[in-house]
């Protein structure tokens, strides 16, 4: 009788653990106030109030004869500071932009 009460004392233990992860991620929000520019071969993007989401930079680059975009995208995503992305070589920066999301 005892055992059976251990393991329901658990079970309610880690449900309510769950429970609260759960909640604690459901309430971060997007990332607000995000600027993106361009900036030497390359982007940079930062938000200023990231509300416990993430972001990251992107940019569009053109090759120089003019004929292709090649879409790039910073590798990690940051809850703080600045994010930063640069061209391949043989291409110019010609669109700054930002990802973000709520985790």
């Amino acid at each position: 009788m005892r055992i059976k009460y251990i393991a329901i004392a658990g079970l309610f233990a880690v449900t309510s653990v769950a429970q609260i992860l759960g909640s604690a991620a459901a309430t971060a929000d997007a990332p607000a106030n995000c600027t993106s520019k361009l900036v030497g071969r390359g982007a940079i993007a930062f938000c200023t109030s990231p509300n416990g989401g993430s972001y990251r930079a992107t940019v569009d680059c053109m090759s120089f004869d003019g004929t292709q975009i090649i879409p790039r995208t910073a590798p990690n995503w940051v809850r703080d500071g600045q994010s930063l992305v640069i061209c391949p070589e043989f291409t110019i920066e010609s669109k700054a932009g930002i990802q973000t999301r709520d985790s």
